[in-house]
Order: C-alpha cells, then structure tokens, then sequence
C-alpha cells in the first residue's frame, strides 16, 4: 500500500510539472527567468477588489457616484508597494496598471509601471476593461508576451494569455 501511494504521488508530480510548463504562469516563470520581455496588464481595481489578503476595507477610502466604497490613492500606492519587488526582481517584466476614472498620482511610479486612465471609454462602468481590451494589448512591446491579469471574462477572451486574480496573487508570492 505504501509503495502504491509512493507510485501515485510520482505520477501526480510528473503531471503537474508537465502541464505546469504549458500553462500561462509555467510558461510567464520561463520567460522572465531566461530575461525575455513579458508586458504585464493589470486590472488595478478588479485585482484589489478580489486580492482580499492584500487588500482591506481599510484602503477603500473614497466613494464613488453610486457611493459605494472604492478604493483611492492609498489602495492604488499599495498595489505598486506589492508590485515593486517582482519588478525589481525581473528586469524585462514591464507592468501597466489599469484603472476606471482619473488617477492623480504619477503615471510612472517606477520606470516599469505605468498607470493608465481611460482613453477608450471614458465613462460608466468597465474603462479599464475597455482600456485594455482596445488600446493596452495594442501596445505590446514587439515580442513581449503579453500576459492579462483580470477575473472579468470579457477581458479574457481578448487576451492570448491571461491569469486570474488567484493565479497572478500566487505568482506574486513565488516569484
């Protein structure tokens, strides 16, 4: 019985490292190790919405026209302060974050994060997925993977390669 358990979990092993190489986030890990370029675009708020171990109700500190709580400048620094050491860490990653509506810090908090306002789409509901979807994946860096981090599907479906907010959370603390 021992020795079939043994078998079993070596199967398991060998399945997850094989399919874990072919996935968006094996094949992210390869690509930022061998020093390629990966473009990175984030849904600011929809990651800080859904990343409840980052992020609290304490950040959101502004409302919005509905006067639901939303998060506002000091959520906003706090993602970039989660994104600084990956960055640092991989000098070919460059991330853009976007947002819905104005945002009044700099645009560029670091040389390789860039934050976005709507340009596509400039009011109600779902700028930033527009943003992305009409205007962010259109300026990948030639040869960049371009890697999508939403849980919003409409995004997904525009994007070759996309995480979800679970999954890009886990490569945050791995990476």
């Amino acid at each position: 019985e021992a020795l079939i358990k043994i078998v079993e979990a070596e199967k398991q092993a060998r399945y997850d490292q094989t399919h874990f190489r072919k996935s968006v986030q094996g094949r992210l890990f390869e690509r930022l190790h061998a020093g390629q370029d990966v473009d990175m675009l984030i849904d600011g708020y929809n990651y800080m919405f859904t990343a409840n171990q980052y992020f609290g109700d304490k950040l959101k500190l502004n409302r919005n026209a509905e006067g639901e709580a939303v998060f506002g400048e000091a959520g906003r620094a706090k993602l970039v302060q989660l994104l600084l050491p990956v960055v640092e860490k991989f000098p070919s990653l460059q991330v853009n974050l976007f947002f819905d509506g104005l945002v009044k810090e700099p645009k560029q908090p670091h040389l390789r994060i860039t934050l976005w306002q709507p340009t596509y789409q400039r009011t109600g509901k779902g700028q930033a997925d527009a943003e992305i979807v009409h205007v962010g994946l259109k300026k990948i860096r030639k040869g960049a993977m371009a890697v999508v981090v939403s849980n919003d599907k409409a995004v997904q479906r525009f994007a070759d390669n996309y995480l979800s907010v679970r999954l890009f959370s886990d490569f945050i603390s791995t990476a």
